[in-house]
């Protein structure tokens, strides 16, 4: 059975990378985020991985984090970039059908596990941001067996 960690994670970044947009712009998509990020950026964080088989076949029930942050000078800010940002990528994440197209995995199911909004202030910057986690069954895809009879296969 293969992991399916790098694939889900490229898939985000595909599905996400030049599509989601505050203010007339392009919101960024990091893995790992920038000494000097721009701001408000989507971060893709760590997923969990359960692994669900059955006799017929290998299956996981993956979770994948997204963090939505945005900074704001001093101690004063709006969760409204946060939440029309989410709005975009859920609407791309839960798309139906599925938007997760991986190879050598079929996803099942998109849903959205659970959400979290909450704050950092630091001496300069209060930093609002917004945690999501999503939900998947993936099943990785057998390959068909031929039923053509081959006699030197014995």
């Amino acid at each position: 059975m293969r992991d399916p960690a790098f694939e889900i994670q490229s898939e985000y970044y595909r599905l996400l990378n030049g599509q989601v947009t505050y203010a007339g712009k392009v919101v960024p998509v990091y893995d790992v985020v920038p000494k000097n990020p721009s701001y408000p950026y989507i971060q893709i964080m760590d997923k969990t991985d359960t692994g669900a088989p059955t006799k017929s076949s290998f299956g996981n029930e993956i979770t994948q984090g997204i963090s939505i942050v945005s900074r704001f000078d001093a101690s004063f800010g709006s969760r409204a970039p946060i939440y029309l940002i989410s709005d975009q990528v859920q609407q791309i994440i839960l798309a139906r059908p599925v938007a997760l197209n991986i190879d050598e995995f079929d996803v099942i199911t998109a849903t959205l596990d659970n959400s979290l909004t909450r704050k950092e202030l630091t001496q300069t910057f209060l930093y609002l941001i917004y945690e999501l986690r999503f939900r998947h069954i993936v099943q990785q895809l057998v390959p068909t067996f031929d039923q053509t009879f081959d006699p030197t296969f014995l």
